[in-house]
């Protein structure tokens, strides 16, 4: 497994496949692994790279956690492999990341898609819940928290057959991660506005059960990204590339292909 040092952290990665290069960021509180099914399908065509996030499982701890380093850690990781421009996945938290990329850096991104994600900053109330996670971590425990949290990202149907796989997904993140994380996505800022300004194409893609980021939430997103298209997946929650890699996989090839073709 391939490393590479950006600043003061070592990023982990895996890097499959050649030609047009797809860079997978996963999302909160996971890993590359959630990525498996896309680099094993989506390398027979074009180069598919996935990294940990700096503090996510094999990669090291950065000094500092916000939205804005993650993302000059990822733009600056794909310069060091030579993998910019790109097209650019970002799962939940990745997508947040991918916004700001969008906006700081847009000449790295070739086109975006945007997975069980949303433009909004957090409400208040959602601010709060995070608090009482950090709170529930310090107190209790990741593995507590855990233990109520992955459950909540698959829909319910799945819950059986891939619990197991997530948890090993999320295995080897540390307490002091998790907290500054949940305090990096609480203090994340709104891109709304963004959103009408972007000129990259934009896949959107979207779980029918996902009680995170509701389908409505993803079709307002693809009404005001001029350049868009949404997907939405039938029996998958908030992690529709590990609850349906099959329909993923499919509808990420249509949109890089008509990239290609047009």
């Amino acid at each position: 497994m391939p490393h590479k040092t950006v600043s003061d952290v070592r990023i982990a990665y895996d890097d499959r496949g050649e030609g047009l290069p797809i860079v997978f960021i996963h999302g909160f509180p996971l890993s590359r692994q959630m990525w498996r099914h896309q680099l094993e399908a989506l390398s027979e065509r074009w180069r598919t790279i996935a990294l940990d996030l700096p503090g996510f499982r094999e990669s090291s701890k950065p000094k500092e956690y916000s939205i804005k380093s993650l993302a000059k850690y990822v733009v600056d990781f794909m310069e060091k492999i030579d993998a910019r421009p790109a097209i650019i996945a970002g799962h939940s938290m990745g997508g947040y990341i991918l916004f700001e990329i969008v906006r700081r850096f847009p000449g790295s991104v070739l086109s975006m898609i945007l997975v069980n994600t949303r433009a909004e900053a957090d409400t208040e109330e959602a601010r709060e819940r995070r608090m009482r996670a950090i709170k529930r971590i310090r107190d209790e425990g990741k593995e507590a928290f855990l233990r109520e949290f992955l459950p909540q990202l698959l829909a319910p149907k799945n819950r059986g057959k891939l619990l197991g796989e997530l948890e090993e997904i999320c295995m080897g993140v540390s307490e002091e991660v998790l907290v500054e994380t949940l305090k990096a996505l609480a203090e994340r800022p709104d891109n709304t506005d963004l959103l009408p300004k972007i000129k990259a194409p934009a896949l959107i893609v979207a779980g029918k059960e996902d009680p995170l980021v509701p389908p409505e939430s993803s079709l307002t997103m693809a009404r005001m990204i001029p350049k868009s298209a949404l997907a939405v997946l039938s029996n998958t929650g908030h992690l529709s590339p590990l609850e349906a890699p099959e329909k993923f996989n499919e509808a990420v090839s249509r949109f890089i292909m008509s990239l290609e073709s047009g």
